[in-house]
């Protein structure tokens, strides 16, 4: 066979015998084919292609059921429409019509691209302390939402660690940080809250881009922040810089004069016994030793409790450590150094009770199983934090979405479900009026507790409980730690400034008896708590008042 090369055919491309030769084969592919703008037939099939508009044709095999099959017509801006044949014959002259005068064209097509993601979280967040001098993690509350998020109302939770998503909005709104707002009665001193990389005292190593103002609460300032969440958030590591702080421990024989209780310290003010310490390696910190007791020597030991033995101090650590065995009105000053053990503990030298743990740590991100940086929500003191693990946006899944035409322009657009169930006000007003009667049958219960601690003297309540909207208060009762004894104990549970309920609770006894009551109280109403009676020979001590409610 002759080789054909640069080749001018001056004429019809025609083979002998029909159906018998290829163009091409599966190894022996041409490059790249020009043609002209009329149609390529593919085995009855038609694709045709008008060089004026640039809209390509589509149009099936006819068949006996369909002799003239419709064409599928697509034009360069990436619109539809269908066309009718004559027996699959492409009328070109119709389609130019067509489109030009967008006849037939039902919009754009779908970009589907958008429509499996479901939209950003945008999430409020309340947040309190849980105690005097409350370590651990915060008070939190929030309202539900739906999907794909699914978070159920929460009120006053101290979950250790919460999940948020990038790309989301979330705003803190910090009671805590104001003793007029927060719920905790007689409460001392506020707590700020900061976004931090790691956890542990001080307000260093802060995240970027998340916004400190605040906001008023019956006319009063309470701190808030703002986190718009990057989604690129965790591409790139953080610098993060050797923390530089200082630590307060305080010595006590007693605690809130019941002798009964065990010798231990106060750490950054908190009230919970021998509170743990985080370190970190390569970083200073003073631990300042306060309190009006002298004879409570403080030093860093590698050693457990069996080895201790007043005044030996047993295991002394001195490594990058200053002023061992600091006493009150004195400083331990403590530069960690690399090799430091991972933990090691606080010591009284006279005291085996006194003493606590410290973990001391590398100068690193935390990483959750996503492999994205963790974040801590924490309190300027060495307690009190949250991890925050931050997660990818949820996607969705093409079977949420569908098709939904606006009436306005008569275009049918791709849309989420969950999109259309949360903005669009038919739907919403629908659902609450299928629901109305099934919510009211299935309120949640919730719980809210005052706190005083220390022995009960005759005083008036300052704390106030603002109620959180209209709600119905189901139950109160009260409860104490140490019981009274001579007589009864005695509270009055007072609503905007009247009395309005009484508890007893009956010497040598330790709770009352739950007070049932169905009382509504509006949104703006506060409550306070007065001790009428403590016991007459022994009194009581460490109060708690328990409030069950429903929101209205």
């Amino acid at each position: 066979m002759a080789l054909l090369k640069n080749t001018i055919i001056d004429g019809h491309l025609t083979p002998a015998n029909n159906e018998l030769f290829d163009i091409g084969t599966a190894n022996g592919r041409f490059r790249d084919m020009y043609l002209s703008g009329s149609t390529i037939n593919l085995g009855g099939a038609k694709l045709s292609i008008d060089a004026n508009t640039g809209t390509v044709a589509i149009v099936g095999k006819p068949t006996a059921n369909t002799p003239s099959p419709k064409a599928l017509i697509i034009t360069a801006e990436g619109k539809t429409a269908t066309s009718n044949t004559t027996n699959g014959e492409i009328n070109i002259a119709e389609i130019q019509t067509a489109v030009s005068s967008n006849v037939g064209f039902g919009g754009d097509i779908a970009d589907l691209s958008s429509v499996d993601k479901f939209p950003p979280e945008i999430l409020n967040f309340t947040l309190d302390s849980h105690g005097i001098g409350s370590t651990g993690s915060w008070s939190w509350s929030w309202l539900s939402n739906g999907n794909p998020y699914n978070r159920t109302l929460t009120s006053n939770t101290l979950d250790p660690a919460i999940t948020i998503h990038k790309k989301g909005r979330y705003v803190w709104t910090n009671k805590a940080s104001n003793l007029n707002v927060t719920a905790v009665a007689n409460a001392t001193h506020i707590h700020n809250a900061f976004i931090k990389w790691i956890p542990g005292a001080g307000n260093g190593n802060l995240v970027d881009g998340v916004v400190y103002g605040n906001t008023t609460i019956n006319g009063n300032t309470v701190q808030t922040l703002t986190w718009n969440i990057p989604e690129t958030f965790g591409a790139v590591s953080p610098t993060l810089n050797a923390p530089n702080v200082n630590i307060t421990f305080e010595g006590m024989m007693s605690h809130q004069g019941n002798a009964a209780a065990p010798a231990h310290w106060h750490v950054d003010e908190s009230h919970n016994f021998n509170e743990e310490v985080i370190v970190y390696r390569g970083g200073t910190y003073r631990f300042q030793v306060t309190g009006s007791e002298s004879n409570h020597p403080l030093y860093i030991t590698t050693s457990n409790a069996n080895s201790f033995s007043s005044g030996a101090y047993v295991g002394e650590y001195t490594t990058g450590i200053s002023n061992s065995r600091a006493t009150s009105g004195n400083t331990l000053t403590w530069i960690v150094a690399n090799n430091a053990p991972n933990t090691l503990h606080y010591q009284c030298g006279n005291h085996a009770a006194m003493r606590g743990n410290i973990i001391v740590r590398d100068l690193q991100v935390n990483l959750s199983g996503n492999g994205i940086p963790k974040v801590y929500l924490q309190h300027l003191k060495n307690g009190m934090y949250n991890e925050i693990i931050i997660d990818d946006p949820i996607a969705g899944d093409l079977a949420m979405s569908f098709l939904w035409k606006d009436e306005i322009t008569g275009k049918w657009i791709p849309k989420n479900f969950v999109d259309y169930a949360n903005t669009t006000s038919e739907f919403i007003n629908w659902v609450a009026g299928q629901a109305d009667a099934r919510i009211v049958a299935n309120k949640p219960t919730f719980e809210r507790h005052f706190h005083k601690t220390g022995t009960l003297t005759v005083s008036a309540g300052t704390q106030k409980w603002y109620v959180p909207g209209n709600i119905t208060l189901t139950s109160v009762k009260a409860r104490l730690e140490t019981a009274p004894a001579g007589s009864n104990a005695r509270f009055v549970i007072v609503k905007n400034g009247a009395n309005f309920i009484t508890l007893n609770i009956t010497s040598t006894q330790s709770s009352s008896e739950t007070y049932n009551v169905a009382a509504n109280i509006n949104n703006g109403d506060y409550i306070t708590v007065d001790t009428a009676a403590a016991g007459s020979g022994v009194p009581g001590a460490d109060l708690t008042v328990t409030f069950l409610y429903t929101r209205n």
